[in-house]
Formats: C-alpha cells, structure tokens, sequence
C-alpha cells in the first residue's frame, strides 16, 4: 500500500510538472467561452494543487483498497511530501538541461 502510494505521488507530480493542469485549464476556458478566452489564470481548487490532488487521490484509493485510520495517516505523510517530490523534479530537470548544455556546446 505504501509503495502504491508513493506511485501515486510521483504520477501526479509528474502530470503537474509536465503542465498538463494548465492545458486542461485553458481547453476549459474555450470550450466554456466558446473560443473567445483561452487562459490558465484561474482556479480549479481540486485540481489546481499538486497537494490537495495527491491527497484525494490517495483517500480515493484508499476507499477502494482499505480504509483505516493507519490508511488515511499515510496518504495525508503523501500528500504531505508531495512538494518535496515536486522540487525533486524541478532539479532533475534542471540537472537534466545543465547536462543537455554540457554536452551540446
């Protein structure tokens, strides 16, 4: 349960990193203003925090697979190092394009 939790994390943060939030926000906008505004500048409180959506998430499953309150005291630690596992990606991708750099030039 534990490690299904932590797959969890780092799919979610990954969807935030790749910016696939703000592409969902901006069709959003368009198909609710029928193509006249198509921006990102808005909140969907839900889907808008990488910490409030890992931790639905994670109550989610845990609803299906088994709810205690060892369960939810997991999922809320996740939700909870949620942004460290987003920095994490952050400087990976950095790393990743000083390397890029490095080895191009």
């Amino acid at each position: 349960m534990i490690t299904d939790l932590i797959y969890i994390n780092l799919i979610i943060n990954f969807i935030f990193f790749s910016g696939a939030i703000d592409e969902m926000k901006k069709l959003l906008s368009k198909l609710l203003t029928k193509n006249k505004v198509s921006t990102a500048d808005y909140s969907l409180k839900p889907f808008d925090c990488n910490l409030c959506c890992v931790w639905w998430c994670s109550i989610l499953y845990c609803c299906f697979v088994d709810i205690s309150f060892y369960s939810v005291l997991l999922c809320s630690a996740n939700a909870f190092l949620s942004p460290i596992v987003l920095d994490c990606y952050v400087i990976i991708h950095q790393w990743w394009q000083w390397l890029k750099e490095k080895i191009m030039y």
